[in-house]
């Protein structure tokens, strides 16, 4: 009753707001559409490359003419890179051929390391043109997607032979422990594969070992692409992700956003029959551009899922744009109301969002990562939810504005002290971990040895190990030196060679409110360049797995997204390559949800990279099935928040003959990609739930049910004593 109460006065605050309250709406949803198509005509997409290039056309004019021919040459390299990433080949390749005239005038030593560089850039260039000329239509994952299958090689062999004849120009010319060499290595190999005549085609001495990319047993099936089947294989530049049911009718819907703020935010339904629809006109959505991120919650505690787009992130003053709350009417459309609720006074450029009631008040508030700079006096942002449909800033107040580049946000209580904590992790520097004193919050972050990587991007809260407490993931992005391509330190971590680059970190929980460094038991200790994870179950073990979406803006950076599967909680295993999930395009967002509601957990990703060119298709990975049981959970809280975010989930089973605990967060999810709310619970052979327990965040009642059926979709209220079924199966969804 307490919450329908706060719903009822939210809604009669807004609609005071002014005296009209519809007009007031579309006042605020269309003063967003004009601002969001003011700056994407001033600053279009890709601008900040074309600026990069400028940059260094100019730092090329400006050089003393004293300078030699081997810094002059050195310099016109960088330009051509930068034009690369600019999207302008053709005067790349201007400065190419420069560089070559230069080189001959060069000595012997001089001339080797430009050489290789050019070689490098060009080979590079070139394979990435293959891919974006014929990674298209129908077979576009299978043409992209490590391992490739007979008969998936590109058609079109004249941009892979112009890449073979570089690449092998290059390691030819460089020793094995030379960065390029093991980038350029790495490049050979794939370009192969593309081919279709991978291990053959490949000089013994240059050929990578298959057992390097295949970590998996024979035996674990092959997840099948089937967007371009179902109606969701969306062509972008990359960006954010939220899988929930936004509409009531108990399928998962999505909302996607692009990079690129030329591209409209989208909306698809699932209908039901497998496949979905684009319902962005009829939602009201035309217009609302834009986004490198999104998530979703219902901040107005009205019974809906309302949608917070993030944009600007990576582009410094270039991304000084609005954010967007994205408000649910009910009636399966939006209404912008960013500019009415209190989220439109600061436009700094925000990467990610997490939403969290850190003072268990029954309403959801919200973190915002923004890209502070340093020196320009932006920062993160925490916003408290007022109850009545708007917010307030208060994150100097609350102690978390830390200052530097804030990539990654996750909520959770670690502590068990019975409020949400949040850790934020840092592009460059030392991440926090800010633990939730009542009051406000203390970053705990060095003192627990949870501060690296210094290269972090996404973040989530999970029990890896099921002893009953929460642990912490945080992966790495970028790497130490600019000088060097970051994919150099792929490779070389791929190849087994020593280098400083940065790898994810896996923080296990000790239970006494510590955390013990655990990456390299659990082998995750190697390069991954994620630009995008998130986690789920995978074989409904009960173990959670995850999945990474990796590259980083340059036409070098030819990367496999990566699959990992949980070992009963011990280490993970590399299944990319088994389980057909290494697609070679930029990865981005991901979600782990039961799209068909058959009882496991299919797989989404964003795919699309920050460069002009890298704009691509996404990909679903339909679950083959697993033989293992199942229940999926769903939340309505009355006191607490709406969907119950936050909310800790305990179940207690019998696995064969192995008692076993699983402890999940509802709305606990990757800050790249946003999981739904329903809880999905992996039971392996369980028969039945011996207990089933939930803790709700505001009120702090733990509700308790006994001898739970399995391989269905419940229903669980605060308050009430029943357990109310949505959805039955006879059996485990093995196929």
């Amino acid at each position: 009753m307490q919450r329908i109460l706060a719903a009822t006065l939210a809604l009669l605050v807004l609609s005071s707001a002014s005296a009209s309250a519809q007009s007031g709406r579309e006042s605020s949803h269309d003063q967003m559409l004009a601002l969001l198509a003011e700056i994407d005509e001033r600053e279009p997409f890709g601008t900040q490359y074309l600026q990069a290039a400028d940059h260094q056309r100019q730092r090329v004019r400006d050089l003393p003419h004293q300078v030699g021919l081997m810094q002059q040459t050195a310099m016109i390299q960088r330009l051509a890179e930068a034009e690369l990433r600019a999207a302008r080949p053709a005067i790349a390749f201007e400065h190419l051929d420069e560089v070559a005239r230069n080189v001959e005038l060069l000595t012997a030593s001089k001339r080797l390391r430009l050489t290789m560089m050019s070689r490098f850039w060009m080979g590079a260039f070139f394979l990435r043109q293959a891919m974006v000329g014929n990674c298209r239509g129908a077979e576009a994952s299978e043409r992209c997607t490590l391992p490739i299958r007979p008969g998936q090689s590109l058609p079109d062999q004249e941009a892979l032979k112009d890449a073979i004849e570089n690449l092998t120009t290059v390691v030819n010319l460089t020793q094995p422990e030379v960065p390029e060499h093991m980038a350029g290595q790495w490049l050979l190999n794939v370009a192969h594969m593309l081919g279709g005549d991978y291990p053959e085609g490949v000089p013994r001495r240059h050929r990578l070992d298959s057992t390097l990319l295949d970590g998996a047993a024979p035996t674990f099936p092959v997840f099948r692409d089937v967007s371009a089947d179902i109606g969701v294989d969306t062509f972008s530049s990359g960006g954010g992700m939220a899988a929930d049911d936004f509409d009531g009718d108990g399928w998962i819907d999505m909302v996607l956003s692009s990079a690129d703020l030329s591209d409209n935010i989208q909306y698809l339904r699932n209908d039901g029959s497998g496949s979905f629809e684009d319902v962005t006109a009829e939602a009201g959505l035309i217009g609302i551009t834009g986004g490198v991120n999104l998530t979703q919650a219902d901040y107005d505690n009205d019974g809906d899922l309302d949608v917070f787009v993030v944009r600007g992130g990576w582009l410094g003053e270039l991304g000084r744009h609005p954010n967007s709350l994205l408000r649910n009417n009910g009636d399966n459309t939006f209404t912008d109301v960013t500019l009415d609720v209190g989220l439109g006074d600061n436009h700094y450029p925000s990467t990610a969002a997490a939403w969290a009631d850190y003072d268990n008040d029954g309403d959801l508030d919200l973190y915002v990562a923004n890209d502070s700079g340093g020196e320009r006096g932006w920062h993160s942002e925490l916003f408290r939810n007022r109850g009545n449909g708007t917010f307030e800033e208060i994150g100097s107040a609350a102690g978390v504005r830390g200052a530097g580049q804030a990539v990654g946000a996750a909520w959770a209580d670690y502590d068990n002290d019975g409020d949400a904590d949040l850790y934020v992790s840092y592009f460059r520097g030392q991440n926090r971990l800010y633990r939730n004193d009542g009051e406000s919050f203390v970053d705990v972050a060095a003192e627990l040895g949870v501060a690296d990587p210094k290269h972090s991007y996404t973040v989530w809260f999970w029990d890896v190990d099921n002893d009953d407490d929460l642990d912490l993931l945080v992966n790495s992005y970028r790497t130490p030196q600019v000088a060097i391509p970051d994919l150099w330190y792929y490779a070389a971590s791929l190849l087994g060679r020593s280098q400083p680059g940065d790898t994810p970190r896996l923080y296990l929980n000790d239970g006494e409110g510590g955390f013990l460094n655990a990456t390299e038991e659990y082998g995750l200790g190697r390069v991954m360049l994620a630009t995008g994870a998130n986690f789920g179950d995978l074989d409904n073990d009960g173990f959670l797995d995850f999945y990474v979406g990796t590259g980083y803006p340059g036409v070098e950076a030819v990367i496999p997204n990566l699959m990992y599967r949980n070992r009963a909680g011990t280490a993970f295993q590399d299944v990319t390559w088994a389980g057909g999930f290494g697609h070679l395009q930029n990865g981005q967002a991901v979600v782990f949800a039961d799209y068909d509601n058959d009882g496991d957990q299919d797989v989404y990703g964003r795919i699309g990279g920050l460069l002009p060119r890298d704009r691509f298709r996404d990909a679903l990975y339909e679950n083959p099935g697993f033989d293992g049981n199942w229940l999926a959970i769903e939340l309505r809280g009355e006191q607490s928040n709406h969907f119950g975010t936050g909310a800790v989930v305990r179940a207690e089973f019998k696995d064969g003959d192995v008692a076993r605990t699983l402890r999940r967060i509802v709305g606990g999810t990757g800050s790249y990609g946003a999981n739904p709310h329903r809880l999905h619970l992996g039971l392996g052979s369980a028969k039945h739930l011996e207990r089933l327990e939930v803790l709700w965040p505001a009120s702090g009642e733990r509700q308790i049910f006994r001898r739970v059926g399995i391989n269905q979709r419940i229903l669980i209220t605060e308050g009430s004593d029943t357990v109310a079924t949505l959805q039955q199966q006879d059996a485990a969804p093995t196929r």
